[in-house]
């Protein structure tokens, strides 16, 4: 996957968008701190909402760099047809094993956690 702050790979003219929470995010000089992963998303136009949550679930600096990055609405037709085959399916079992889970106790944090997110 690449180390942290990975530019994503773009060809010249030409921009490569995240689709998260309904809004495309112009990613092309973006230098994303978790290395190339985003490259998974960038440019393919498929929703990457769940796993920005997942990943950045706490962290109000994931947000904040999004919010400076130029942004435009998404059309919810064009979200759903491009779509990966059984994906929306696979979110939803995801978000329900993530409530089972959260019922159970997981995803409580650990002072030590807490204490490092505090100091970031």
């Amino acid at each position: 996957m690449g180390k942290g702050g990975d530019k994503v790979v773009t060809p010249v003219g030409e921009k490569k968008e995240v689709l998260i929470d309904g809004r495309f995010y112009d990613v092309s000089n973006l230098k994303h701190p978790g290395g190339s992963v985003i490259n998974f998303y960038a440019g393919k136009e498929i929703d990457a909402t769940q796993a920005f949550n997942n990943f950045h679930v706490r962290s109000k600096k994931a947000r904040k760099m999004m919010d400076v990055l130029p942004s435009r609405p998404a059309d919810e037709k064009k979200i759903a047809k491009n779509a990966l085959p059984g994906q929306l399916d696979l979110l939803a079992d995801f978000d329900e094993f993530t409530r089972q889970l959260e019922k159970e106790g997981f995803f409580k944090p650990a002072p030590l956690h807490v204490a490092y997110r505090v100091i970031e």
